[in-house]
């Protein structure tokens, strides 16, 4: 497996929990440098951004099937705050996570699969 392959597969595994490049990239045995090199170069993003991309897309899931309490997910996606999980979401997907929870379907938003 090559190493953003073993990038997606670490992430994948640890979205709600605290990751850092430094931290993916020791799970990859590579460097921080070369990981973001070829993560990059594959995928068309940064790795961190990619993070931020799929724990929102999972937020707005959980968000869509119902979930009642929006501080315990953004708290689970490592937000520090409503605030910064909502402004977050918000430069995302154009909607609040308050919107998106109301409508409860994922349609028209664009998620990180």
């Amino acid at each position: 497996m090559n190493p953003v392959q073993k990038a997606l597969w670490f992430v994948e595994g640890h979205l709600q929990n605290d990751l850092s490049l430094e931290s993916i990239a020791a799970a990859c045995h590579v460097s921080p440098y070369h990981l973001t090199r070829a993560f990059a170069a594959t995928m068309g993003l940064s790795l961190m951004r990619y993070v931020r991309a799929r724990r929102l897309s999972e937020a707005a899931q959980r968000l869509a099937a119902g979930a009642d309490d929006i501080l315990t997910i953004a708290l689970d996606y490592q937000y520090g705050s409503h605030e910064a999980f909502t402004r977050a979401f918000r430069e995302r997907f154009e909607r609040t996570p308050e919107q998106v929870r109301a409508q409860g379907y994922l349609a028209e938003l664009s998620l990180k699969d």
